[in-house]
């Protein structure tokens, strides 16, 4: 419902949405946003490849947020200095990642199910370097993700701090990923270009 109204809200602005950015390696989103304590990630991402890749992150130093997929494993720290391994994750298909502000991580298949559940505590808050959130590649600039993500929210106490969605700019088809908090829209900080439904 909250998604929908949204989407209303877009079509007022010079954008029209689409279902996913795709990535090859080169492409990634770099945010305004810093992660701060008890926020909860919510991001629906497909991975097609098995490499070592950064699902999206913020900061670089000890305490980190990050999902990253390690040769088809998911881990996932969560302002800590240790990762929460999650399994073998299936590629080509469409996951769902919840992470809690309690530590809690669970993926969700397709169709709502648990696929599986860990937890990583919060320790302390974001450090080193490029501690703004990033998606499709770590903070450090390496592991870059080859696959796709269709939407990625923050929420903290229930407010919405932001809620990114795949767009493409009408004026110049240039894709990139609308934050309906801030009304902001993020293009391609890589190279090369976000791949889009057509």
């Amino acid at each position: 419902m909250r998604r929908r109204r949204e989407i209303l809200a877009i079509s007022q602005n010079p954008y029209i949405m689409v279902d996913y950015l795709g990535a090859n390696g080169t492409q990634y989103i770099q945010t305004d946003y810093t992660p701060v304590e008890n926020d909860e990630i919510d991001v629906k991402f497909y991975f097609d490849d098995n490499r070592t890749e950064a699902l999206y992150s913020a900061g670089n130093g000890s305490y980190q947020s990050v999902a990253i997929i390690s040769n088809g494993t998911l881990y996932v720290r969560n302002f800590s200095t240790n990762a929460a391994n999650m399994g073998q994750i299936a590629k080509d298909a469409w996951r769902l990642l919840r992470i809690y502000y309690t530590g809690a991580c669970i993926l969700y298949s397709e169709s709502g199910s648990i696929l599986a559940q860990a937890n990583t505590q919060y320790q302390g808050a974001l450090d080193g370097d490029n501690v703004e959130l990033r998606l499709f590649k770590r903070a450090n600039n390496n592991q870059p993700f080859h696959g796709r993500i269709s939407e990625f929210t923050i929420t903290n106490n229930g407010a919405t701090k932001l809620h990114l969605i795949p767009c493409v700019r009408k004026s110049d088809s240039k894709p990139g990923m609308y934050d309906t908090v801030s009304k902001t829209f993020y293009t391609n900080a890589g190279t090369g270009e976000f791949i889009v439904p057509a």
